[in-house]
């Protein structure tokens, strides 16, 4: 016969309270094969006055004094685990501290089990709270993800890279997980974080798995997500994304200045006298795309968006101006930085279609 451990909850097991709610706790607090249940003991009226499933339930004869604890009736709350049942409680009762760190790769999973309680008991102020939660995290918009990127850049350099320390910290507990947001997006209905989602799931390699712990203690920068969450539907979304990702590469001469496009037409594909512009910027792509293969601590799998960023400032790449000495002429100067961007939102438009999510 399995042992049975029961265990009143710190903050909400109240002396004053008429009834006992037992929930089962979703993993054994020790090893010694028990089952664990936490005790809540807290007030019907207040239940009732949120909740009318909860009246209902208090009604029930089977809720006598034959199932009693403490003094007070005790009810089973089947189906319930004990940690959403925890957070439930204390939005009823301590609402002013149901918050959660912005970034923290966990808030999806925390946050599901309480949705889907707070969806039977019909609270349903609880359940927009918490959905709300996990898209906080997350772009919608180009202008958004580059600050998103830049935050997430600059959290990694941050992170110590010294794999000798005992409590090395890793990037992974300090950036939102992909995976876990576009499950918890696919159910609760927030479809708008699922591009930015699934091109963050597009950067983090195969092979850097969530449970890989041991990698993580070796490389804290490197991003790692959880691979294994993932089912057929969204294998192949990935798998279509991730093609589409790779293949993607930008068009040098769409890049041009509208006049220098017409002289390249006009002069049968060679461009006026000595125009340098074309193979300029067929250059300044390739250098870009090259980076993509240098591989670093802090290097992406794959990000199109990121690269096509870096072409803005082109000064940056030291090859263009030993290579390419004659440079831009000034109309292709001026408007390089407004074509590169629409190149960049045109991608950003597209992830839709990529990651066949339309």
């Amino acid at each position: 016969m399995t042992a049975v451990v029961l265990e009143r909850h710190p903050k909400l097991y109240l002396p004053d309270g008429d009834i006992v709610l037992r929930a089962a706790k979703s993993a054994p607090a020790a090893q010694d094969g028990a089952q664990h249940y936490q005790l809540f003991r807290v007030h019907k009226f207040l239940l009732k006055y949120h909740s009318a499933p909860f009246g209902h339930m208090f009604a029930d004869a089977r809720v006598g004094s034959d199932e009693a604890y403490d003094g007070v009736p005790m009810a089973e709350m089947h189906g319930d685990r004990a940690e959403d049942l925890g957070l439930l409680l204390n939005y009823i009762y301590n609402p002013s501290e149901l918050s959660f760190k912005r970034f923290d790769p966990n808030t999806p999973l925390i946050i599901g089990g309480a949705i889907r309680i707070a969806d039977k008991y019909l609270i349903e102020p609880l359940r927009d709270h918490l959905v709300k939660q996990v898209p906080a995290a997350w772009p919608t918009t180009l202008k958004q993800w580059d600050r998103f990127d830049d935050e997430i850049s600059a959290i990694r350099k941050d992170v110590p890279h010294n794999p000798l320390t005992e409590h090395t910290i890793s990037v992974c507990d300090l950036i939102p997980e992909p995976v876990s947001a576009i499950l918890f997006a696919q159910e609760f209905g927030c479809p708008e974080i699922l591009p930015a989602a699934f091109y963050q799931l597009s950067r983090i390699k195969y092979t850097d798995d969530w449970d890989d712990q041991g990698k993580r203690r070796v490389y804290p920068t490197v991003p790692q997500a959880r691979w294994s969450l993932l089912e057929k539907e969204n294998l192949v979304r990935c798998m279509h994304g991730f093609q589409k990702l790779d293949d993607f590469f930008p068009n040098a001469f769409d890049s041009l200045s509208e006049d220098c496009r017409e002289s390249y037409i006009d002069f049968d594909g060679r461009g006026a006298a000595g125009s340098s512009c074309l193979p300029f910027i067929q250059r300044l792509f390739s250098l870009a795309w090259e980076q993509r293969r240098s591989v670093t601590i802090y290097s992406w799998q794959r990000d199109p968006l990121r690269m096509l960023r870096e072409c803005v400032d082109f000064r940056k790449f030291p090859e263009l101006s030993t290579e390419r000495p004659k440079g831009l002429c000034e109309r292709c100067n001026d408007s390089l930085q407004s074509v590169i961007e629409e190149r960049r939102k045109e991608l950003w438009e597209h992830l839709p279609e990529y990651f066949k999510l339309n």
